[in-house]
């Protein structure tokens, strides 16, 4: 599977550690939409912007072929010279992602709804990928260690504070997020924020490893290791860092935000599932059919992916969560106003 941009790795590589067992969790009542792109052997859906979702498809052949899919029509993505491509961010109409040429280099590219543009066009042999598109800048990763944000015209360079380049994840406007290798070996990554001018170094506290994976406005999510090396999702919110562990998680990675609202995954005693946080309750989130899930990303409520069998059969899907009821407010109130009541003689002071 060649996935240069490393987001459909990533996701699948918290598949694998939490073992895609077959969920047995009662999922939420939530619409499941699956996203089969017409005569493709797989289909993998890797992002969302309001009813728009991208991702590739495998062909006849077996070859990947970018595609866009509004809900009613499904588009494939051929840059100019590409023999393969995968599309990696939607924003509005736009679309970006990444095509091999005729000699295997990778390429950037975006598509408006209309025409294609390759970005980084005169570096002959040169790599460049695109990750992300938000608030009217494409985020990536180019040549051999540099990340870039592109508003259209210009390129701005982002620029590793550890040893090799920054994986750059996703970007929201000018303000960018990912991670860098550190350590006498850069066997450790650390998270960082970049604002068009500066950066800001992500760690969570006590963590071992610090992995953002995307930002909404100022809301940052991702992944921390503790130091027993146990994985947690994280949120961070411009100022502080609050912890995303479904109730019995053993392992939980956060892989998308939308404002308020963090998805990703996190195995339990009974399986693998995905989740959905609005801050306040988890929402668990399986196959109709009990297969293997991952998430990918979250637009609002409607949330993205790819489930299956395994075997390399896969079938891209949106799930819609249903807002809070006036009930299930009342009684997460009623829980708040009990945690908030003073507790005593529980521990005995010293």
């Amino acid at each position: 599977m060649h996935d240069p941009t490393g987001l459909r790795v990533r996701a699948f590589q918290a598949c694998v550690m939490l073992g895609c067992l077959a969920p047995q969790l009662q999922a939420a009542v939530a619409s499941f939409t699956s996203v089969d792109f017409p005569g493709a052997s797989s289909t993998f859906v890797t992002t969302i912007d309001g009813n728009r979702v991208a991702g590739s498809y495998r062909d006849g052949n077996g070859v990947s072929r970018a595609f866009t899919w509004d809900g009613s029509t499904y588009t494939t993505l051929t840059p100019p010279g590409a023999t393969r491509s995968e599309a990696t961010g939607v924003d509005g109409n736009r679309v970006v992602g990444w095509y091999d040429d005729s000699a295997g280099q990778s390429r950037a590219f975006v598509w408006n709804g209309s025409a294609y543009t390759t970005l980084f066009p005169g570096t002959p042999g040169g790599y460049s990928v695109a990750v992300d598109a938000g608030g009217g800048y494409v985020s990536g990763r180019f040549g051999v260690s540099s990340g870039f944000l592109w508003d259209g015209v210009n390129y701005r360079t982002i620029n590793s504070p550890g040893i090799g380049g920054p994986s750059i994840m996703g970007n929201d406007g000018t303000n960018a997020v990912g991670y860098y290798a550190t350590g006498p070996s850069g066997q450790i990554s650390r998270g960082f924020l970049w604002n068009g001018q500066t950066t800001t170094l992500l760690d969570y506290p006590l963590a071992a490893e610090t992995h953002p994976n995307a930002i909404s406005g100022m809301n940052v999510v991702g992944q921390w290791i503790d130091p027993l090396q146990k994985s947690h999702g994280f949120l961070w919110n411009g100022s502080s860092y609050t912890s995303i562990d479904p109730p019995g998680s053993t392992y939980t990675v956060a892989v998308g935000v939308s404002g308020n609202h963090v998805v990703g995954q996190f195995a339990d005693a009974a399986g693998q599932h995905g989740f959905f946080w609005d801050g306040t309750q988890h929402t668990v989130l399986d196959s109709p059919a009990g297969t293997q899930i991952v998430v990918t990303g979250v637009s609002g409520n409607r949330v993205v992916g790819f489930y299956g069998p395994g075997g390399g059969v896969w079938s891209g899907f949106v799930i819609t969560v249903p807002e809070p009821t006036a009930a299930t407010l009342l009684a997460a109130s009623a829980v708040a106003i009990a945690h908030s009541r003073p507790r005593r003689n529980r521990i005995k002071n010293p």
